[in-house]
This record gives C-alpha cells, sequence and structure tokens, in this order.
C-alpha cells in the first residue's frame, strides 16, 4: 500500500480541499478521502474507513505495509498519532528515501490521473458548496 495527500483545490466557502489517496500497488485499488486539511487523522480516516474494511470484507491477505513519502507530514518529533494507529493495527510503516521521489511511482501516476481526469472536470462543470458533494463524486468516478 502507498498514502500520499495532495491538494486538488480550492472551494469558495470551503476552502482547500486535500486528497488522501491510498493505492494498493498489488492489486491496482486505490482509495480516496476528501478533507479541508492535510492533517494525519483524514489518512487514518481513509484506513480505518475504507480499505481496512475493504479487506477485511472480502477476506483478503491483510494490510501489513504502507509507503509514504519522507516528508513531515508522515512523522513527528515524539509519538504520532498516525504511527500510533499504524502500530495499533500491525501495519509497518516504510518510507521513500528524500532524493528519491519517484519511489512511490503509482500512487504519483494515481494523484495525476484523478486530477487530470477528475477533478479538473468536475471544477469546470459544477460549482460545490459542500465537501461532501465532491466527495460522492469522486466515489462514483
Amino acid at each position: 500500500m502507498s498514502l500520499d495527500n495532495l491538494i486538488v483545490g480550492t472551494l469558495k466557502h470551503i476552502g482547500p480541499v486535500y486528497l488522501h489517496a491510498v493505492t494498493d500497488t498489488y492489486s491496482s485499488s486505490a482509495f480516496g478521502f476528501l478533507h479541508t486539511s492535510k492533517q494525519l487523522e483524514a489518512a487514518v480516516d481513509v484506513l480505518q474507513n475504507d480499505v481496512l474494511t475493504y479487506y477485511m470484507e472480502r477476506e483478503f491477505l491483510p494490510l501489513t505495509t504502507i509507503l509514504t513519502d519522507n516528508v513531515r507530514d508522515f512523522r513527528g518529533k515524539d509519538i504520532h498519532p498516525y504511527e500510533i494507529y499504524l502500530e495499533l493495527n500491525d501495519i509497518e510503516r516504510r518510507q521513500t528515501k528524500v532524493h528519491m521521489t519517484q519511489t512511490n511511482h503509482i500512487l504519483e501516476c494515481l494523484n495525476g490521473t484523478v486530477l487530470d481526469e477528475f477533478f479538473r472536470t468536475a471544477f469546470r462543470t459544477r460549482f460545490y458548496e459542500k465537501l461532501e458533494e465532491l466527495q460522492a463524486d469522486l466515489d462514483d468516478w
């Protein structure tokens, strides 16, 4: 699994919108959760509510490792809530090397695809007043 977050745009009356994306490099499954913050509580939400639930319902292999960028978002000086969540669920966190930004290539491709094929079109064709409306359209896509 790979996890990343990126800003997808800014909505009037809502502010910046971040996509917390997770990809399974083995099955090519992808999950996305929109939030107004890039804080890791949203990353935990997508892991708990979407990814782990999906795998448990289908009795797939358990999620044991997750790859993230080596950025401050995914780690802290002390014990970080995201790291505690992973530890409680027996998930090992691995990180890309600082100078190797393309090691998370599948997720980077997903980010580009979802920006080009979904968000740029969605923002041109519809006015979103609530984040939930945009999330519903993303889920349908």
